[in-house]
């Protein structure tokens, strides 16, 4: 066998080898990201709740988002969420964060 043969098999071999690696690995990181990002906008909502002089009402909106935030961290396993899932997921806190904004408050 000759030597660019040789060559051309064993990327051809780590290709079949690292690719499934490297879906799962950046598989993980989506989820990873998902989670660092819901963590991420609980962390922002309970800072600008705790800092906020607001209406009561916007106020009791605030803490109930919180605890909406708190318990989906709690029960949520991203370990198992799909790449479509975990993207859906920060797609809808990056959503929620500009519509804040959007609302005037800057968290």
């Amino acid at each position: 066998m000759k030597k660019s043969s040789k060559l051309f098999i064993g990327l051809g071999s780590l290709a079949v080898c690292v690719m499934p690696i490297a879906m799962i690995s950046c598989a993980k990181s989506k989820q990873k990201e998902a989670k660092l990002k819901t963590q991420d906008y609980l962390s922002r909502l309970k800072n600008y709740f705790a800092n906020d002089s607001s209406d009561p009402k916007t106020k009791e909106l605030l803490k109930t988002r919180i605890e909406e935030m708190e318990k989906q961290l709690k029960t949520t396993n991203f370990d198992e969420m799909t790449d479509q899932q975990a993207e859906a997921s920060i797609q809808l806190i990056d959503a929620a964060i500009s519509l804040l904004k959007s609302a005037g408050i800057n968290i």
